[in-house]
């Protein structure tokens, strides 16, 4: 664990967030995706604050393992928690926890099907269809032979049918794939409803979906790095963000070390030569923070002043190069953000060390404190 670093979370911003998604799609109910520790800002926390606060009802998850987590964590069974990948329906105990803890599994192939069917069990069915994205989910091919297969165990409804879209994160055109997946999707649709199979519940929309207002005419929508602040339309390319929100965390350190080196100078693991004058400042944040090694070279800006990692980031520690004429602009010990709660922030950190925000707000490891604040 730090002491001097933390991950400080701002639930009024997710607050803020929610009411905003709620404006956008106010016909929808939300089913937030919190998978990956809430996408690094804390399981529990922010299934918390989203149920008891904010109202929200259901959630989604990853894995079996996370769903358990918050089941024995909060008694009340007043949320729905979907487990979307790793169902573990193989388990000797599966069906005795998914039906004690209320927990749904996504079905996404016929194995996991075959294994559910045979549970003979009050769990709601909840089904995913491969519309294209080719991950998991039922192919659409199979479509028919999945309707047999829940008319010979006298299935007469699925209580939740879903899809992902590929590549909602682009501008969506006419046409186009995201619309290519939603045809096969409502395609399947009719053919179960005219099969005498009733669809209770329905959905689509991922962030960049519903950044766009695609599909929102099922009755749930899926939010998830929306709801931490980032966009998704607008983060590749230069399409307009529509997105407009508050990022949820803001990443704080300190300075630990203070030094002008010269040009030629060797510098960290490799002794990589410094191609001019810097002023060096070193964090306590490295590669076992979360400051991926591949981060090296990277264009920052921190603190409103320009700079570059200079070096291989140590597991430790990372090493900041600034002009040599802000040496009197920090002081030993002074507490820097690497992102804040300004959108932008996170946005520009992300493209400047070349991946996405979902990496970067996942990859902050355990040893970063998360510290939670309301305004």
């Amino acid at each position: 664990m730090r002491y001097d670093s933390r991950l400080l979370i701002n639930l009024s911003n997710l607050e803020y967030n929610y009411k905003l998604l709620s404006e956008k799609a106010p016909q929808n109910e939300v089913l937030f995706m919190i998978k990956a520790d809430a996408y690094g800002h804390g399981l529990e926390e922010v299934y918390e604050f989203s149920a008891m606060e904010l109202g929200i009802k259901t959630f989604g998850v990853a894995s079996l393992a996370e769903a358990i987590e918050l089941r024995e964590k909060f008694l009340d069974r007043d949320t729905k928690i979907f487990v979307f990948s790793d169902l573990n329906l193989n388990l000797s105990n599966a069906k005795e926890l998914y039906e004690r803890l209320k927990i749904i599994p996504v079905i996404a192939s016929f194995v996991d099907l075959k294994v559910f069917l045979s549970w003979e069990s009050s769990i709601p069915l909840s089904i995913k269809l491969n519309s294209g994205m080719n991950r998991i989910g039922i192919n659409s091919s199979e479509l028919e032979f999945m309707i047999d297969t829940l008319k010979k165990n006298n299935i007469k409804k699925i209580d939740h049918f879903m899809t992902h879209f590929a590549s909602s994160y682009f501008k969506i055109k006419d046409g186009d794939n995201t619309n290519r997946q939603y045809d096969i999707f409502k395609k399947a649709k009719t053919e179960i409803k005219n099969a005498g199979i009733e669809i209770k519940d329905s959905s689509c929309a991922n962030s960049g979906a519903i950044e766009q207002s695609f599909s929102l005419n099922e009755t749930h929508i899926r939010p998830g790095l929306m709801m931490y602040g980032p966009y998704s339309l607008g983060a590749i390319g230069k399409d307009e963000k529509l997105w407009k929100a508050r990022n949820i965390s803001q990443l704080e350190t300190h300075i630990t070390r203070l030094e002008i080196h010269k040009k030629g100078t060797p510098i960290g693991y490799g002794g990589t030569v410094l191609d001019e004058d810097y002023l060096v400042v070193t964090l306590p944040i490295g590669y076992g923070d979360g400051m991926l090694t591949y981060y090296s070279g990277a264009k920052l800006n921190i603190t409103d002043r320009d700079c570059r990692v200079l070096g291989r980031i140590n597991m430790d520690m990372i090493q900041l190069g600034f002009s040599p004429e802000l040496l009197n602009s920090f002081k030993l010990n002074e507490r820097v953000n690497l992102w804040n709660f300004d959108q932008e922030s996170i946005m520009s950190f992300s493209k400047s060390v070349k991946t996405i925000p979902y990496q970067v707000l996942t990859g902050i490891t355990k040893r970063i404190p998360r510290e939670y604040i309301r305004d």
